[in-house]
């Protein structure tokens, strides 16, 4: 009887643990029959539960999509295989990904997550970072953050035009920019700079820079501190 009560909590268990995965779950064999299914909503599945158990996966998809999937099957072991995809819902075009893992030697479980509003967020942003960079390139504005802690910086892309250099693979660093400062200007930017670390003031300075070929350029920049959470001075943002 205790075993009994015990194998019924543990089921009990499972089940809620599943009922809390808003993921989809499908077990199929290697030949894509599909043998079992988890869907907490099933307006979530592509086609009735009646209509996919017990037949193949070429059966129920599109030929075009079921291929990539039975491609996926052949590499399937007991590390994850990732697959993304879109199908046509009722509510619109939904963007997928499915993990695939080996499950009792003969079996795959694939994990469906539906990624469309990951999918919308990464456009949006890459639609804003293009938005942004074409402003600064009207406007001839640069950005730049730099590590206080590491000394690694980043720049926009208005930046490596500013000093005269194509974006490249070498480490950006605040020492890498200062070298471009011309000699004149260079121990009054890095007095101000210091200025700004030690007593937190904005900083808010015009200099000239030496490009590769000999240009110099009077840049005005304008910059403040962020601190870390543990508020220490960890990093500058600016223009």
């Amino acid at each position: 009887a205790r075993r009994e009560l015990a194998l019924a909590e543990s089921e009990a268990r499972n089940r809620a643990i599943l009922n809390a995965i808003p993921d989809l779950m499908f077990l199929q064999k290697r030949d894509g029959t599909y043998l079992d299914y988890h869907a907490i909503n099933p307006d979530q599945l592509l086609v009735p539960p009646e209509v996919f158990v017990g037949k193949k996966l070429t059966d129920v998809m599109e030929p075009e999509l079921a291929g990539r999937f039975m491609k996926c099957f052949e590499q399937t072991s007991d590390k994850p295989v990732l697959l993304e995809y879109e199908l046509a819902m009722a509510d619109g075009i939904r963007a997928y990904e499915a993990s695939m893992v080996s499950c009792d030697d003969d079996k795959i479980l694939t994990i469906v997550r539906d990624i469309t509003y990951r999918r919308e967020a990464e456009s949006a942003l890459r639609d804003s970072e293009e938005r942004l960079r074409l402003a600064q390139q009207a406007a001839r504005v640069g950005t730049w953050e730099w590590d206080i802690t590491t000394g690694a910086a980043v720049w926009s892309e208005m930046m490596w035009k500013f000093l005269g250099l194509e974006p490249d693979a070498a480490p950006m660093t605040v020492e890498r920019f200062v070298a471009f400062i011309h000699p004149d200007d260079r121990e009054e930017v890095l007095l101000k700079i210091d200025q700004v670390i030690n007593h937190g003031a904005d900083y808010n300075h015009e200099f000239r820079i030496v490009q590769p070929g000999g240009q110099v350029l009077w840049l005005s920049s304008k910059g403040r501190l962020i601190p870390s959470t543990d508020r220490r001075k960890s990093r500058m943002v600016g223009v």
